[in-house]
C-alpha cells in the first residue's frame, strides 16, 4: 500500500498500529517458507497464500480470483469469496446488526463528510455492484439509524 499510496505513508502506517492493537492474534509470521512454492501465476500473491496456509485460515476474501491456484488451496482447506459475495453474505447473516454497523461505519466519515450515496458510489466502483445496491435500497433506513 505504500508503493501505491506514497503520500499516504504515515497514515498507512497509523492505521497498521490501530488494526495491530485491536486484532493482536492477526499478524501471521514464518509463512516465508512457503513463498515460491505454491504455484500463484503471480509471484507477488504467493506471500498472500502462504501466510494462509500458516494462519490456518478456510477463506482469503479478494477481489484477485484468478491467481490462487485451485489444487494448492484445496490442498489446505482454503476458498475465496470475492468481497461483493462477502458482503452480501454478512447482510443475509445478519441484517439488522449489518445495518446498524453500516450505518455507523459511514457516518464516521467527517473529513469530507459522506453520505450513504457517496458510499454506495465507491462500493460499485471498488467492484462491489451488489453491496453498493444494497446500500441504495436501505438508504433511508441507514440515514435514520445514523441519526440516532
Amino acid at each position: 500500500m505504500v508503493r501505491r499510496f506514497p503520500s499516504d505513508e504515515e497514515k498507512l502506517e497509523a492505521q497498521i498500529r490501530v488494526m495491530a492493537a485491536r486484532f493482536p492474534d492477526a499478524e501471521i509470521s514464518n509463512y516465508q517458507q512457503f513463498v515460491g512454492t505454491l504455484g500463484c501465476p503471480d509471484p507477488n500473491d504467493e506471500h498472500v497464500l502462504a501466510a494462509a496456509i500458516v494462519g490456518k485460515v478456510d477463506r482469503l476474501v479478494t477481489f484477485n480470483l484468478k491467481d490462487f491456484p485451485l489444487s494448492t488451496r484445496s490442498l489446505y482447506g482454503i476458498e475465496l469469496t470475492h468481497p461483493d459475495d462477502f458482503l452480501m453474505e454478512l447482510v443475509a447473516n445478519n441484517p439488522d446488526r449489518f445495518l446498524e454497523a453500516t450505518a455507523k461505519w459511514y457516518s464516521g466519515y467527517k473529513r469530507p463528510a459522506l453520505n450513504i450515496h457517496d458510499i454506495s458510489q465507491a462500493m460499485g466502483q471498488l467492484g462491489c455492484p451488489r453491496f453498493a445496491e444494497y446500500l441504495l435500497v436501505e438508504s433511508d433506513l441507514l440515514s435514520s439509524i445514523s441519526d440516532d
